[in-house]
């Protein structure tokens, strides 16, 4: 194949709507996927057969340049076929005519891309599109990375709330890497410190 995405992306993951589905039996309300979407058609195919109700799409980007800039690949067409087939795949709420245009179906998608210096230029353009064509558009800041991981950080990232605050928020929600690992920090990616692992043990909520 020449498809080529993150090793983190949890579409990668060939039981994720396997996990998704555990994670309802075991009483979670709902269940939210971020991916690069830089999949086979298939996997979109598997996506929306799943009980998943969310499913962010880090977009990153409004061009194909600007895309292979910040991930690395030029993936921007494939991607951009894959999200419009999970557009027009998705379980409507009510008649389809009166929803299409708005994205009343789930899964919910939500495009997102980073507020860093490559991208800054093309926000604008991206947020009005996408909120225009499906209700809803995410600007992130820059990604903070753990100092462990040994990335440097945007020049823009201080134009947004102090890290206490990203921590704070992480502290609220439950991240599941692609390999199954539970990181501390949802901004390390690279799982090196985690609470465990999905795989290895009961996700069923205890009663």
């Amino acid at each position: 194949s020449d498809v080529c995405s993150s090793d983190l992306d949890p579409l990668l993951h060939p039981r994720f709507d396997e996990f998704a589905a555990m994670a309802i039996d075991a009483g979670v309300r709902a269940v939210r996927v971020r991916t690069d979407l830089a999949v086979e058609p298939a996997v979109v195919d598997r996506l929306v057969a799943a009980p998943i109700a969310i499913v962010d799409v880090d977009l990153g980007a409004e061009s194909r340049a600007v895309y292979e800039r910040v991930h690395g690949v030029d993936m921007y067409e494939l991607v951009g076929r894959n999200l419009e087939h999970l557009i027009e795949s998705r379980r409507l709420l009510g008649g389809r005519d009166a929803t299409r245009a708005r994205g009343y179906g789930l899964p919910w998608i939500v495009p997102r891309i980073e507020r860093r210096s490559e991208t800054i230029g093309e926000i604008p353009e991206f947020f009005e599109r996408w909120r225009r064509r499906l209700g809803v558009a995410v600007i992130d800041p820059a990604m903070s990375w753990p100092e462990h991981v040994g990335l440097p950080s945007d020049g823009l990232l201080g134009t947004w709330p102090p890290d206490r605050h990203r921590r704070f928020v992480a502290a609220t929600r439950l991240t599941v890497l692609a390999d199954g690992s539970v990181p501390v920090d949802e901004g390390d990616l690279t799982g090196i410190e985690s609470i465990g692992r999905v795989d290895r043990k009961s996700t069923r909520l205890n009663s």
